[in-house]
C-alpha cells in the first residue's frame, strides 16, 4: 500500500466475533432486550486506527477498516470500541496507532426478531505505538477494492470431506461442459428499499457469463428474490452463515446481494471452498472478477497466496517456493500459478530460498486491488473446477454435464469423406487424424500415420486403400479465446472383409432355440463346410475385424430360398418350418458401407 510506514508491526491476529451482527460501544443502546455479559478478555495484536473522544467524554479506539478486522462489524456510523485503561500519553497517538491488548464483550442488545442483536465491548490496552496511516484513497487504491473476499471456513477445510481436499489436481489436456445453476437473494431493507432482483440477476448473470466464457463453465439461473431485512443488509463477513442459511437451496449456488453492504467489510465472502453460497454487495457485485473470484472458491479454488502472504491477508496452508518444487503440496495446489506473497506495493519481496517473487497479477484469485486487471484463469485452475464439478458432493448437485462437442461427418472413409465441428466461431481449430492400419486380426498389431488439419470443415483422404483394414481416430481441438481447449472426437474405417483380418462366425439354433451347432466360416473359402440347419431353426452370423467393427456394424443378406431375416436384427435369418429339405448353395452378402463381399455358403436344410 503507498505511503504506508508502520512502526513495530507484527503480524496481525484476526479475531471472529461470535455474534450474528455485531457493532462496538457508539451505537444507541435504548432497548429493553439488553443483556449485561460477564465475559472472558480475549487478546488481541496488532489492532490499526486511530483514537476520538465521543459525545459522552468517552475516548475510543476507532478501528482502520483496511487493517483492524477485528473490529469491522456494526450497523451504525463511527464503530468503535471503549478503552477502559485511557490514558492522557494515548492522546499523542490518535492520528494513528497500532495496538496490543484485549477485549471483552460487556453486553448484548437482542434485535428480538430471532436474527441476533447488537454486541458492545471494552478495550484494555498494553502497548501502543504509532502508526502513519496512509490516506483513505491511496489505500483503497483508484479502484475502491478494500478486501476482495474472505473464505469464512477457511480453519475447516482439511476436515470437510464433502468439500474440496487439497490434493493436487493434474493439468487437463481438454476440458468438460458443465452448466452451473445459481438463485440470486437481493437482500434490501426492512421497508423493500434497495435493488431491484431483475437487474441484479441480469447484472450477476452478464458478469459471470463475460468472466467464464471460454472455459466450458456456463451459468443458468433458476430464480430469485428479495429478503427484506435490516439486519442482513448491514451484516458484517463474521455473522454471512447467518445469511447463507435463509432460503438456500441444495440445486444451486446462492448468491447473495446486499442492497447497502455498509458493514460488509469485504467485496465478497464465500462460506467455503467447494461450497455453494457466495455474497457481495451494491458496489462490487457488478465488477466481473469480484463475483468471478467467489464462484471460483466455490468451485474448488484457493487463493494464490494461500499458505504464502504473511501479511494480515495470512490465512494458513503452506507456503509455496517460487521455484515452484512443493507446488503440488504447497500454495493453492495448483502448479501453474507462480507464488504470491499478497504484496501489493514496492518489491514483492523473497521466499524461503531467497528467490524473489513474481506473482501473476492478472490472476482472478489474487488480491490485486486493481480488480478489472484480474482476468485470467490458468489451465491447472480450470481442471480443479473441473475436478470440483465432477467429484465434489456439493458441486455435483448444482452443475449439469453438457452434451461435448461433436464431429459430423461419414463412418466409412473409402476414397475421401467430409468432416466438420459445432465449436464456437471464436474458437481455433485443429485436427488430429491417425489412422491404424491392420495386417493381422489382432487388434494390437498395427502400423499408424498421423496427420493435422485446420478449421471448422475438413476432407479426408483416404491414406492408403492397399491396406484392407483402418480405423481413423479423428480428433478436433477447439481453442478457446481464453487458451482452453475442448475436444469433439469420432471414428471412422476403410475396410473389405478379407481373410487377413476379418473373423466370420455361426451359431445354429433348432426350433425350441437350443443351439446345435457353431464355428467359424473360413472366408478365403466359404464353402469348405456345410451348414446344416432344422426347419424352423435360426442361423446367426458373426462378423468382426482387427480395425474395430463389429455385427453393429455390418449389414447381412442372405440369399435362401425359405429364409427370411429376423425384424431389427442385421445378422439373424429364420429357416421357415415349410423350406425345402435338401443342400443349396447360397450367397451371404457382408456390406460395409457402400462395400460388398459376397461369401458363397453350403446349406442343408432338416427336419
Amino acid at each position: 500500500m503507498k505511503g504506508l510506514k508502520k512502526y513495530n508491526r507484527s503480524n496481525l491476529f484476526i479475531v471472529a466475533v461470535i455474534a450474528m451482527m455485531s457493532v462496538l460501544t457508539g451505537c444507541s443502546s435504548e432497548n429493553d432486550n439488553i443483556l449485561r455479559v460477564n465475559d472472558q478478555y480475549q487478546e488481541v495484536t496488532d489492532l490499526v486506527g486511530t483514537l476520538k473522544m465521543d459525545d459522552n467524554g468517552k475516548w475510543n479506539f476507532v478501528p482502520d477498516s483496511r487493517f483492524s478486522f477485528p473490529f469491522m462489524h456494526g450497523i451504525c456510523d463511527g464503530y468503535s470500541v471503549q478503552i477502559v485503561n485511557w490514558d492522557s500519553k494515548y492522546e499523542d497517538y490518535k492520528e494513528g496507532c497500532l495496538v496490543q491488548g484485549k477485549y471483552k464483550k460487556t453486553e448484548y442488545k437482542s434485535f428480538g426478531d430471532g436474527l441476533g442483536g447488537i454486541s458492545y465491548y471494552d478495550l484494555e490496552i498494553s502497548q501502543i505505538d504509532k502508526y502513519d496511516l496512509p490516506d483513505e484513497d491511496n489505500t483503497r487504491s483508484s479502484y475502491g477494492e478494500v478486501l476482495p473476499c474472505v473464505i469464512l471456513n477457511e480453519s475447516e477445510m482439511s476436515s470437510m470431506g464433502t468439500r474440496a481436499t487439497t490434493s493436487y489436481v493434474p493439468i487437463m489436456d481438454t476440458f468438460s461442459l458443465f452448466r452451473v445453476n445459481i438463485f440470486v437473494h437481493v437482500v434490501r431493507s426492512t421497508a423493500g428499499i434497495g435493488l431491484n432482483k431483475t437487474t441484479v440477476r441480469y447484472n450477476v448473470l452478464d458478469a459471470l457469463s463475460e468472466f467464464y466464457d471460454g472455459t466450458g463453465i456456463a451459468f443458468q439461473c433458476t430464480g430469485d428474490e428479495y429478503i427484506d431485512s435490516d439486519a442482513m443488509n448491514l451484516i458484517n463477513v463474521s455473522s454471512c452463515n447467518t445469511l447463507f442459511n435463509r432460503n438456500p437451496h441444495t440445486d444451486a449456488i446462492d448468491i447473495y446481494i446486499l442492497s447497502d453492504g455498509t458493514n460488509l467489510g469485504a467485496a465478497g465472502a464465500t462460506n467455503s471452498i467447494g461450497g455453494t453460497a457466495i455474497v457481495s454487495n451494491e458496489e462490487y457485485y457488478s465488477n466481473y472478477s469480484t463475483l468471478a473470484h467467489e464462484i471460483g472458491h466455490a468451485l474448488g479454488l484457493y487463493h494464490t497466496h494461500h499458505g504464502t502472504a504473511k501479511n494480515e491477508y495470512y490465512e494458513g496452508g503452506v507456503a509455496e517456493l517460487v521455484n515452484g518444487s512443493n507446488s503440488q503440496v504447497a500454495g493453492d495446489y495448483v502448479t501453474d500459478t507462480p507464488a504470491d506473497p499478497c504484496v501489493w506495493s514496492g518489491s514483492y519481496g523473497t521466499d524461503a530460498n531467497g528467490d524473489s517473487y513474481k506473482p501473476d497479477v492478472t490472476n482472478m484469485m489474487c488480491y490485486n486491488p486493481n480488480k478489472n486487471a484480474r482476468k485470467n484463469i490458468t489451465p491447472g485452475q480450470l481442471s480443479r473446477m473441473n475436478n470440483c464439478l465432477m467429484t465434489n458432493a456439493e458441486s455435483i448437485k448444482v452443475r449439469t454435464v453438457l452434451s461435448p462437442y461433436s464431429v459430423t461427418g461419414g463412418k466409412w472413409i473409402n476414397t475421401s469423406e467430409k468432416y466438420s465441428v459445432n465449436f464456437p466461431d471464436t474458437f481455433n481449430v485443429t485436427w488430429d487424424v491417425l489412422c491404424k492400419r491392420y495386417t493381422t486380426t489382432s487388434s494390437t498389431n498395427y502400423t499408424s500415420m498421423l496427420k493435422n488439419y485446420s478449421g471448422k470443415s475438413i476432407e479426408i483422404t483416404n491414406f492408403d486403400t492397399s491396406f484392407k483394414s483402418q480405423n481413423y481416430n479423428i480428433k478436433a481441438y477447439g481453442e478457446s479465446s481464453k487458451g482452453f481447449k475442448f475436444l469433439a472426437q469420432r471414428t471412422a474405417y476403410y475396410l473389405e472383409v478379407n481373410p487377413n483380418t476379418s473373423t466370420l462366425r455361426y451359431s445354429i439354433q433348432g426350433k425350441g432355440g437350443s443351439t446345435s451347432a457353431s464355428g467359424n466360416i473360413t472366408i478365403s473359402n466359404s464353402q469348405d463346410k456345410t451348414l446344416t440347419i432344422p426347419q424352423g431353426g435360426t442361423i446367426q452370423f458373426y462378423f468382426s475385424d482387427a480395425c474395430g467393427i463389429g455385427n453393429g456394424d455390418v449389414d447381412m443378406s442372405l440369399w435362401m430360398n425359405g429364409f427370411f431375416k429376423v425384424p431389427a436384427t442385421k445378422n439373424v435369418f429364420q429357416c421357415s418350418t415349410s423350406a425345402p429339405l435338401g443342400s443349396q448353395n447360397s450367397p451371404l452378402n457382408v456390406m460395409l458401407g457402400s462395400k460388398t463381399k459376397m461369401l458363397p455358403l453350403k446349406v442343408a436344410i432338416v427336419q
